[in-house]
C-alpha cells in the first residue's frame, strides 16, 4: 500500500508495479472524487485505462492493476 492506495495484480496474488505517470493520475482522480468532481474523476479514469490499467474503488481506497493481468 503506497499513499493510501492498493497496487496489486487482480486478484491480489502479486504486486504490480505502477508507473509514475499513473501513480499521480490515480492521485488526481482521488482528490476529485473527494471534492465530488465527478466528471473530471471519470475523466482521469479514462487516462489511467489508456496507460493500461484499471482502478476499482474500495472502502480502502482505490486499487490499480494492469488490464492485461490474467493472473
Amino acid at each position: 500500500e503506497i499513499f493510501g492506495f492498493m497496487w496489486a495484480s487482480k486478484q491480489m496474488s502479486r504486486p504490480v508495479s505502477i508507473p509514475p505517470e499513473a501513480q499521480k493520475l490515480v492521485s488526481e482522480r482521488e482528490k476529485c472524487r473527494a471534492n465530488k468532481q465527478f466528471v473530471q474523476s471519470d475523466a482521469l479514469r479514462k487516462e489511467i485505462n489508456a496507460l493500461g490499467f484499471d482502478v476499482e474503488d474500495t472502502a480502502e481506497g482505490p486499487r490499480v492493476w494492469q488490464k492485461n493481468d490474467i493472473s
